[in-house]
């Protein structure tokens, strides 16, 4: 019987050091969740710099964010989403893909 018991309040013990850990990582998670629904607002393609369009916009890096800044200084503002893809180097796809973190205003 003793024998039991001490079993017992061993495996009391050692589940009750997970606890903390199982907790941490519950609030973790939804800490990265909030991270991610701030991060998911649209972007304004008519004022945003390059480092913001290429940290917001899926499948465009640097380098295109620059194509793109350089190419709304050319020729004026984006009147139209799809109008994105006359920039080099950028697809229909691309601009689909993006389509739902594009504004124009």
């Amino acid at each position: 019987m003793k024998v039991i018991f001490s079993l017992f309040v061993l495996f009391i013990g050692l589940y009750s050091l997970t606890l903390p850990s199982y907790a941490a990582d519950k609030t973790a998670s939804k800490i990265g969740q909030k991270v991610v629904q701030i991060k998911a607002a649209p972007i304004n393609i008519n004022t945003a710099s390059a480092e913001q369009l290429a940290d917001q916009l899926v499948g465009i890096g640097m380098s295109r964010a620059m194509d793109i800044v350089a190419y709304r200084k050319a020729n004026g503002p984006f009147r139209h989403v799809d109008d994105l893809a006359a920039v080099k180097g950028i697809g229909g796809r691309t601009v689909k893909r993006n389509q739902s973190k594009i504004r124009l205003n």
